[in-house]
């Protein structure tokens, strides 16, 4: 069974890490610890931009109307959120 990873876990596997790079003469922790995110970065980018667009194309075959949307249909949304908020402080004066 694997420990669970806690702040004190993470800080004695970086010291490891540390003494093992002191011994070999390779980079910096930090230097390596970049390295490895911009790795996991370059390895994942391209296939999280495919699950977004694949999510996108789902979502305006169930939503088609989304995409029709009009710049006076943002503006009614608007509006109705304005009435709520006044009827809302119209109600507020009037609890005891």
């Amino acid at each position: 069974m694997s420990e669970k990873i806690t702040a004190k876990v993470l800080k004695k596997e970086k010291e490891k890490v540390e003494k093992l790079m002191s011994v070999f003469g390779t980079t910096t922790y930090n230097d390596w610890l970049h390295e490895q995110h911009e790795n996991y970065i370059n390895e994942n980018n391209e296939k999280a931009l495919e699950e977004l667009l694949k999510m996108k194309e789902k979502f305006t075959k169930q939503e088609p109307s989304l995409e029709k949307q009009t710049l006076e249909d943002y503006i009614e949304v608007d509006e109705e959120v304005e009435v709520k908020e006044e009827v809302k402080e119209e109600v507020k004066q009037y609890k005891i």
